[in-house]
């Protein structure tokens, strides 16, 4: 059944062809895939359906994609609620039913690597990054906007003024997140929400001499967690720095990725309109939603669209220099389309296309510049 209510779903939005049904409507309204949608509804069935027998309750799969469409375009609840002829109040309850039941699975869907082999092929993908060893994740912290709280208003403003709410992020050499830490306010340091984190606990237990953490300048070093130099005064310094930046880029693809997936974290469409602790709780789904591609039945393809996509908008391109070399901040470069991009929800130029070829030369990949192919 839930296939038929997503087919009907899909129509109602104005976007599902029962001739020739295409995968991307899911993606691009919902950042999932059809069977990662039915996969959520199955897993959430019996927290979403309630003990409600009226015979004009929302289904579970009207529920679940309200919420994920809200989640997906940070767009307001009541433009969400007007595509499917539900009220704002309704909007708003589903994604509070929604965010709750993701809340109940979370540690099936971020936690830490348990086993010696978990944990080695982590470090053994972060040394083929630039020969750092025994490296098992990238932390570091970002901020999401939020509206002016109504008490304790001081405390969420972070450094730039801005009220925000403070997030610790911990991810491997493949953007997947394996500790998230949501419930700081934006004036609190990303050192001080590392000592009281419950992953401080955990690395400290875990510490051997070999498992590290890699983070910036604004985390102490400390026997499991390795920073850069402040000011480096030899050549080895240098070269321990370059790899490290290299290395630490996974953290901040994470981030891109994730904002670029579910654009109520943003803050380009302005804050979110929600209060403190909810926004935590979305923040803590959001994140659950970025292992889509580790589900049992979701694509791996998309993981290059979203990297393309975020390479395309960080790199910086000019047209006038189109010898300039960059570096290569993802693994997996392919050639990429309007169609293709789209399925992620990305706009990215179709006139240009990106060749990439991954060289172990040292400690860096590099990546060959953008060149023009329509008309070539």
């Amino acid at each position: 059944m839930p296939v038929l209510h997503l087919a009907v779903l899909l129509r109602e939005w104005g976007e599902y062809d029962v001739a020739n049904p295409k995968e991307e409507q899911c993606i691009q309204r919902f950042r999932l895939d059809r069977e990662a949608i039915i996969y959520l509804c199955r897993l959430l069935e019996e927290q979403l359906s309630g003990r409600s027998n009226h015979p004009l309750a929302l289904p579970v799969i009207l529920k679940m994609t309200t919420a994920l469409s809200v989640l997906a375009s940070g767009s307001f609840q009541r433009v969400a609620g007007d595509a499917l002829h539900i009220s704002q109040a309704s909007v708003s309850r589903c994604l509070t039913q929604f965010v709750d039941a993701m809340l109940a699975h979370t540690r099936q869907f971020v936690k830490m690597p348990e086993t010696p082999a978990e944990r080695r092929r982590i470090k053994l993908g972060f040394h083929r990054v630039a020969g750092f060893p025994n490296i098992v994740g990238a932390i570091d912290c970002t901020h999401i906007s939020i509206r002016t709280p109504s008490v304790n208003e001081n405390v969420y403003r972070d450094r730039k003024r801005w009220h925000s709410i403070n997030v610790q992020v911990l991810c491997d050499h493949d953007t997947r997140i394996l500790s998230i830490c949501a419930k700081f306010p934006g004036s609190a340091h990303d050192a001080f929400i590392l000592r009281n984190s419950s992953l401080c606990q955990i690395m400290t237990e875990l510490a051997d001499g070999d498992t590290w953490l890699i983070g910036d300048r604004g985390y102490p070093l400390l026997p499991w967690l390795m920073t850069p130099f402040h000011n480096p005064t030899t050549d080895s310094q240098e070269r321990y720095n370059h790899a490290h930046a290299v290395t630490r880029s996974a953290i901040e693809r994470t981030f891109g990725i994730l904002k670029s997936r579910f654009r109520c974290l943003d803050d380009s469409g302005g804050c979110m309109l929600i209060h403190p602790d909810k926004a935590c709780r979305v923040t803590v789904v959001c994140c659950m939603g970025m292992l889509r591609l580790h589900l049992p039945t979701a694509a791996t393809s998309s993981t290059i669209c979203d990297q393309i996509a975020l390479f395309w908008r960080e790199s910086a391109f000019n047209a006038a220099a189109p010898n300039k070399r960059l570096w290569c901040v993802f693994t997996h470069c392919t050639r990429t389309s309007s169609s293709s991009s789209e399925k992620c929800g990305f706009l990215v130029r179709p006139e240009f296309a990106i060749i990439a070829f991954m060289f172990h030369s040292q400690m860096c990949h590099y990546i060959l510049e953008l060149e023009q192919y329509l008309g070539q």
